[in-house]
Formats: structure tokens, C-alpha cells, sequence
């Protein structure tokens, strides 16, 4: 499962990507469970110095689990070789985000986006794990005090890469 939070005590298992909160209003989480629900077979954060959310988790046959969602961190951890690995503007940025099956490491993480404001909506699979990204512009309202959360238009589709 995976979701948001700015708790700085959430349960996170001793290996994960990012073993502590990066700061911000809020921080991406990806945790699983054993499939009777009792434990925890990872938990980690994923983020950068301002707000990450991820609106959207596939996971492959391999238990590789897929993220899209949003940042307005110029820091966001992005990794070697990615299609985009700076911020490029507006209040947010998409991200898309492929981690290992232990959540110890990314095996590929960048931006999507461009100068206005860019948001992942949601991530598919294809059959040969190609991850597919829906992305739309989004209007900011406040929600409170320093945080943006948009509001969705129109989308559009944008196809990601296989690593």
C-alpha cells in the first residue's frame, strides 16, 4: 500500500530506501504486508524537502512496486540515467518511481513534468512491465497553511520506460 504522511515515527523496517521523514509538510510511503495482514514485509518513506504525495501503486509479477504521484521537492530522489531528474516548475511536479521488491532500493525514479503544474494520476502495466503514467495540469487551492493540493483537469497519457 502506499499513501502520505508527516509522521515522523511511522513503522519503518530496518534495510528501507529512506529510513527517516525528509522534511516537508509530507512524505510518500510504501509499505506491504504478509498476506494474512499481521506483519510488515517492508516499510519506507520516499521523499524530498517539501510535500510528496503518490496517488497512484501497481506492482508487477516480481513484486516491483510502481509510484505516481506529486512533488513540489527540487530534491526528490531521482536516479542515474532517468528521463528527468530536475524539478522543472510550476507548483508541482509528476514523478514516477519503480522500487525494488524489498523497498531497500529505486530502480528508477524521475520527474515528469514541465513549467506548469503536473500531476500522476495513475500508473499501469503493460505485459512486459512498461509502466504507463496518466498525468493532468492541476489548478492549486489551499488546503491549509503552506500546503497546495490540486485540483484535477484534463489528463492526458504519457508512456513511461521498461529498465
Amino acid at each position: 500500500m502506499g499513501g502520505f504522511t508527516d509522521s515522523t515515527d511511522f513503522p519503518i523496517t530496518p534495510g528501507a530506501f529512506q529510513s527517516t521523514l525528509a522534511g516537508g509538510s509530507l512524505d510518500v510511503f510504501i509499505t506491504g504486508l504478509d498476506s494474512s495482514g499481521s506483519a510488515i514485509v517492508y516499510s519506507t518513506y520516499l521523499g524530498g524537502s517539501r510535500a510528496d504525495e503518490v496517488w497512484h501503486l501497481a506492482i508487477d509479477a516480481t513484486g516491483n512496486a510502481y509510484l505516481g504521484g506529486l512533488t513540489d521537492s527540487t530534491d526528490f530522489p531521482t536516479t542515474l540515467g532517468a528521463f528527468q531528474t530536475s524539478y522543472a516548475g510550476g507548483v508541482f511536479d509528476a514523478f514516477v518511481t519503480k522500487l525494488n521488491p524489498s523497498g531497500s532500493a529505486l530502480v528508477y525514479s524521475t520527474y515528469l513534468g514541465g513549467g506548469g503544474d503536473d500531476v500522476g494520476l495513475g500508473v499501469t502495466l503493460d505485459t512486459l512491465a512498461n509502466a504507463y503514467m496518466v498525468e493532468g495540469p492541476a489548478q492549486v487551492s489551499r488546503r491549509r497553511p503552506g500546503h497546495s493540493r490540486p485540483r484535477m483537469g484534463a489528463v492526458r497519457v504519457t508512456r513511461s520506460w521498461r529498465r
